[in-house]
């Protein structure tokens, strides 16, 4: 699928309505839940949790790790195309990554948020995105671009573009 407008796609929506436009967020708690969006990339799994978006300030990690999904399907299927599974799983040298331990890879990004607040241009966002447990590349795009849609977010998407490999090898074709 190929929307002509990003904010048009079903899960950029779910996550402008409930994350970047929220009032009762800190900017600070809407960069780590956008960052915790992204990662499952599942609004399916987001309605069923009930203190979401979080205020990791003062979350209940017991709900967290009691967390449960319906047909224990917690993540979208691109969800598997990335390297947060793999980068959770050996930052905690787990098995397999579950919900805990990555919301736990999030709070721990606390700091990153606090660099992405600071950032003197949308490039440095994009490297301290890329720098994230299992992110490369695309999803560190991904991020930049759901930051532009919080009010507090001093860049917009008209400020920066990476281009992906297909993008580069159209372009390379034409020029």
């Amino acid at each position: 699928y190929c929307n002509i407008r990003r904010e048009h796609d079903r899960t950029t929506i779910y996550g402008i309505k409930n994350i970047c436009r929220n009032k009762k967020l800190s900017f600070k708690n809407k960069i780590l839940n956008i960052i915790l969006f992204r990662m499952l990339n599942s609004v399916r799994s987001f309605e069923q949790v009930d203190d979401f978006p979080y205020d990791f300030e003062n979350i209940d990690w017991k709900e967290v790790k009691n967390q449960k999904f319906k047909d224990n399907v917690m993540f979208h299927t691109a969800f598997i195309m990335t390297g947060i599974a793999l980068g959770v799983s050996r930052k905690y040298k787990i098995k397999k990554a579950d919900y805990y331990h990555i919301v736990k890879t999030v709070y721990d990004e606390n700091k990153t948020a606090d660099e992405i607040i600071k950032a003197e241009s949308p490039e440095e966002v994009y490297k301290i995105c890329k720098t994230l447990t299992g992110t490369g590349d695309f999803l560190a795009y991904q991020l930049y671009l759901d930051f532009t849609y919080c009010p507090e977010f001093k860049f917009g998407e008209n400020d920066f573009v990476h281009v992906g490999p297909g993008s580069k090898k159209g372009i390379d074709f034409l020029f």
